[in-house]
C-alpha cells in the first residue's frame, strides 16, 4: 500500500495531476473513488452509477492499486467495454508514474 489516502490522489498537486498535465480534480470523482476504496478494504459489494465526465476510471482504479485488490468493472456496450480496455492500459502506465512521484 502506499502512504498517501486516496483523497491526494486526486489533489491538484497530487500525482495524478503530476502525471497527467491538465488534470482537473473533481469531488464527485474523490467521493466515489473513497466508496470504492471503503467497499475494496470491506471487502464488500459496491454498486455504483455515475454521469458522464466524472472520471470513473481513475475512481476505481486509484484505490484498486493502491490496495492491490481487483475490481469488476460491469458496462452496457461492447464501445465502452474496449474503451475501457484501452484507458486502463493507459492508466496502468500513468499510475507507474504516479507512485513514483508521491515516493518521492
Amino acid at each position: 500500500m502506499l502512504d498517501l489516502d486516496i483523497s491526494e490522489f486526486f489533489d491538484e498537486d497530487g500525482p495524478l495531476a503530476t502525471a497527467m498535465p491538465g488534470y482537473k480534480p473533481r469531488p464527485s470523482q474523490v467521493e466515489l473513488s473513497q466508496a470504492i476504496g471503503d467497499a475494496i478494504q470491506d471487502r464488500a459489494t459496491l454498486v455504483a452509477e455515475a454521469g458522464t465526465g466524472i472520471g470513473k476510471t481513475w475512481a476505481y482504479l486509484v484505490p484498486a492499486f493502491i490496495q492491490g485488490g481487483k475490481v469488476l468493472i460491469s458496462t452496457g456496450t461492447r464501445t465502452l467495454q474496449d474503451q475501457l480496455a484501452a484507458a486502463t492500459m493507459s492508466a496502468t502506465i500513468t499510475w507507474n508514474v504516479c507512485r513514483a512521484t508521491s515516493a518521492r
